[in-house]
């Protein structure tokens, strides 16, 4: 028979929890609470006394617990401190069929962190103030995150003075290098909500707003190639996140009704203008339209080379073997981070760099068209194979000239992107030249 337990201070709420039976209500009266840990139980419920009068808990652990419900509570500290927060404010693995809603979880390096569990929902919640992410799953089953708030993120990397933060073409930021050898670091780890290996995840009407924090991603969910549904929608993403909503790894995406909104047109503290992006990845789809001889074509590319996607820079992108004599297609691919509404075009052309047309690759150019609904159409440029040693060579495909909705960064005239073509090859050895009479003879090893 469920009871209704009434506490009002730190022990008494760790006795209740401790001696709880299935059906429980304990009730907590306003005030501020310690740490608390629920280990090991099932269908209890935790609930503030009056909704009006919340009660401050310092910190909530759940672990190996089922049906528990967490309502109308205070969890965090009373100030943001980076040096001293909790590392979690709700902190939960090994556990299922847990509600959570009219929350507000404050202050603390991450608002909410659940791993390995099922059936999760965190409804009608106020999360804020957070150093690095506000709400982290790891291999979860069933999740439902709607009618939420976060806002206000404090990452550690606010120490770097912002005029020195390098952005990529995609408006990606990275920290400042410490000296001229070292790479960029990228700073895409402070995540409103964040799902890794999980699955069938419905996120719906909440609030993202970075208001007065610093760059972030807002939905972030990759990992576990599952076939379950993947619901965002009608979500409020605001001010400056650095990706708006990102899904790598999943096969079936409804991505609907979300606005991006950037109200600052100098983008956050300082940086270049920046609208956030939505960027979706099914990654075992394996059939592009690609551009062959300028005309569009249907193919597979698990079987038919590989897909590159270009970068503002001259960096190399991937590395290709040249195959023996005859044609080996390849591929590049001009991704864009929405489907556009209308047909959009951009020019091609291939440009040597150590590697020459018509000796290492074909020279292809011309002007691709990504249709209305889609996000990419694919480059195709033959690399030409030989059985002769020698140095690996490279070319690019430059990107220039976009006529509708798609525009390049400001004060960028072509985007590029570069091919290293392998040689497969080998040297020959001493051994293998020796008793060779002539350079005639020699000439037929290369």
């Amino acid at each position: 028979m469920s009871r209704e337990i009434i506490v009002a201070t730190t022990q008494d709420l760790r006795n209740a929890i401790d001696t709880a039976q299935e059906g429980d209500i304990i009730r907590v009266k306003s005030g501020d609470y310690e740490r608390i840990n629920i280990n090991g139980k099932q269908q209890i419920s935790l609930e503030a006394y009056d909704a009006d009068a919340k009660p401050n808990i310092n910190r909530i652990n759940i672990f190996e617990s089922q049906q528990i419900k967490l309502t109308n509570l205070v969890v965090g500290h009373s100030v943001f401190d980076l040096e001293n927060n909790e590392a979690i404010g709700i902190n939960i693995s090994y556990s299922s069929d847990l509600a959570l809603s009219h929350l507000e979880v404050k202050n603390a390096r991450d608002a909410i962190g659940i791993r390995y569990g099922s059936d999760i929902k965190i409804t009608n919640s106020y999360l804020h103030d957070i150093e690095r992410d506000g709400i982290n799953m790891l291999e979860i089953k069933s999740v439902d995150i709607h009618h939420n708030t976060i806002a206000n993120f404090h990452p550690n990397y606010e120490q770097y003075d912002y005029d020195d933060w390098y952005f990529n073409a995609i408006g990606t930021a990275f920290l400042p290098k410490e000296d001229e050898e070292e790479d960029y670091i990228p700073t895409d780890h402070a995540d409103f909500i964040q799902l890794t290996d999980s699955e069938d995840i419905r996120i719906t009407n909440n609030v993202l707003d970075v208001a007065d924090g610093a760059w972030t991603q807002s939905i972030f969910i990759h990992g576990g190639h599952h076939n379950a549904p993947v619901v965002i929608s009608d979500n409020i993403i605001k001010n400056g996140h650095q990706i708006g909503i990102k899904v790598v790894d999943q096969d079936n995406v409804e991505q609907t009704g979300n606005q991006l909104i950037q109200t600052d047109s100098l983008g956050i503290k300082n940086t270049p203008e920046h609208t956030p992006q939505i960027t979706i990845n099914e990654y075992d789809h394996n059939d592009f339209w690609i551009i062959k001889d300028g005309e569009r074509e249907l193919i597979n590319t698990k079987d038919n080379g590989r897909i590159v996607p270009p970068t503002e820079s001259s960096e190399v992108i991937i590395e290709v073997l040249e195959a023996n004599d005859g044609l080996m297609p390849n591929y590049f691919l001009l991704s864009i981070g929405k489907a556009v509404t209308s047909d959009t075009t951009l020019h091609y052309e291939t440009r040597d760099g150590t590697a020459t047309a018509g000796e290492d690759y074909i020279a292809t150019s011309g002007t691709a068209t990504i249709l209305a609904g889609e996000t990419h159409i694919a480059i195709a440029v033959d690399i030409l194979g030989d059985n002769h040693y020698e140095d690996d060579e490279t070319f690019l495909l430059v990107i220039s000239n976009p006529q509708g909705e798609i525009k390049f960064p400001a004060n960028t005239i072509e985007i590029s992107a570069t091919h290293t073509i392998i040689n497969d090859d080998q040297e020959p050895t001493l051994p293998l030249l020796a008793g060779m009479e002539n350079e005639e003879s020699l000439d037929a090893f290369f």
